[in-house]
Parts: structure tokens; C-alpha cells; sequence
């Protein structure tokens, strides 16, 4: 069976009290993939409670979860194990990442993985996973909606399971049957980069669901956008709110 082992930990500039390191542990099993997880923000011992709070944080906010994870995660792992290779001279001014990988007799990876970005995007899906397998958080649920100039409208429901790897959506139409399907899961990460890249105006949004015409994005929050007005491409270099649409609509 094969074991691995990852190290990560915010690089020097960035301060406290949000500065962090963790550790997660991976065992594959026939049942899924065993892991121990820890994750800690230091170096606040000159920090009161007051400043770490003033932060947004609350003075508790580490975590650490052993238990049992869907084995789709270990196949993602050994493929990216497989595509990288070692940093020759990691920069050290950049957050630190080692990962080592093994199975019996045999070290499959040792080192800091050139493919840094990559590997930090994995590891953020990975922690997903944890959180929601641990319960400590639910899965995504993000929602567009389209409403005519007539008043009929479609909703569409994306639902992200980071625990299984899981791509829903679901289409609901003011008028006809509904239709979930499943999507490819590697298609999740250009609309969630493109959906957060957004310059979003929350002071405008709706906190109810909106009944007049126009596009309409929930980013999971429970408030509402209308896309070109309230969430608008931070440039017109690159048609987001296109995108956005088109990957609701099944384009």
C-alpha cells in the first residue's frame, strides 16, 4: 500500500495571525484513503485575543481531523505524483511544500514539486474534502439565475462535493421538468476562479430571489448579483460573466 506525506507551510512575509503551517498524512486502504490532518496558525504568542479577533478569527481556529476519505482522492494524488518532479532550488521566499510519496521499497517522490501552483490548488480541494467528510463544513452550492423579459425563468444549481469529487447541476425551469446531471469535475476550478474573480458591489445585492429581468448569480452566500451590474469583469480583457454563463447554460 502506498503512503504519503505533505508539509506546508505560508511563506515568511505573510504575518501573524495569519500565518499557518499543516501536515496531512495519507495511507491508501482498500477502503479509502486514511488520513491524519493537522493545521495550525502560529506565531501569535505577541497577539491578544482582542487582535486575533479584530481579524476575523477567533483565537481557537485550529483543526485536526483522522478518519477515512473516498479513494478518488488517492487516485488524484498518484497521478500529480506522477507529473512532478523535484524543485531543483525552491524559492524561499514562497510558501514551503514538501511532499514525499512511497510505497513499500520504494520512495516515489522527495522534495518540493516544480508544478508548485498545481499542487497548492490539489491540496486546497484535498482540505475541502476533509472538511466535509470531518462535517465541520457542508458542500458547495452556488445558483444562476436567468429571467426573461416574459417572467419565466431558469435556475441552474451547481452542488460541489469536494468529498467525492462530485460535479452536479441541476436545472430548474419556471415552466417544464427539472434535470440534474453530473459534470466533470476538473471543468469546477475555471468557473469557480472565474465566479471569485468577479468585482462583486454586496451592498447592491438582493437578499431575496430576484423577480425582474436579468441574470442573477448566488455564490453560496444567499445573496444575489446581477451580473453586469453588481458583479462585473474586473477588466475587459477577459469575458468572465461570459464564461460563467455559458458553463451554467451547458454550453
Amino acid at each position: 500500500m502506498k503512503s504519503f506525506e505533505v508539509k506546508y507551510e505560508t511563506a515568511p512575509h505573510i504575518p501573524p495571525p495569519y500565518c499557518y503551517y499543516y501536515q496531512i498524512k495519507g495511507q491508501e486502504e482498500a477502503a479509502g484513503l486514511r488520513i491524519d490532518f493537522q493545521w495550525v496558525y502560529h506565531q501569535r504568542e505577541e497577539l491578544s485575543l482582542e487582535e486575533i479577533e479584530d481579524e476575523g478569527f477567533t483565537g481557537q481556529d485550529d483543526y485536526s481531523w483522522n478518519g477515512l476519505l473516498d479513494k478518488v482522492w488517492f487516485r488524484e494524488f498518484d497521478r500529480l505524483v506522477s507529473a512532478s518532479r523535484p524543485a531543483a532550488h525552491p524559492d524561499e521566499e514562497e510558501a514551503y511544500l514538501f511532499i514525499t510519496a512511497a510505497e513499500p521499497g520504494r520512495v516515489l517522490f522527495d522534495g518540493s514539486p516544480r508544478n508548485t501552483m498545481e499542487w497548492e490548488y490539489f491540496l486546497q480541494e484535498l482540505i475541502q474534502g476533509i472538511y466535509e467528510t470531518s462535517g465541520k463544513e457542508a458542500p458547495l452550492h452556488i445558483r444562476f439565475k436567468k429571467i426573461s423579459p416574459d417572467g419565466s425563468s431558469v435556475t441552474h444549481t451547481i452542488t460541489l462535493e469536494f468529498r467525492h469529487r462530485k460535479l452536479t447541476l441541476a436545472t430548474t425551469p419556471s415552466k417544464g421538468q427539472p434535470l440534474v446531471r453530473e459534470r466533470d469535475w476538473d471543468k469546477s476550478r475555471e468557473v469557480l476562479q472565474a465566479i471569485y474573480t468577479l468585482d462583486y458591489h454586496p451592498e447592491e445585492a438582493l437578499e431575496k430571489e430576484p423577480s425582474t429581468p436579468g441574470a442573477y448569480l448566488d455564490t453560496g452566500e444567499g445573496i444575489w448579483y446581477e451580473l453586469g451590474k453588481w458583479a462585473n469583469n474586473p477588466s475587459p480583457r477577459k469575458d468572465y460573466i461570459g464564461l460563467i454563463q455559458r458553463f451554467f447554460e451547458g454550453q
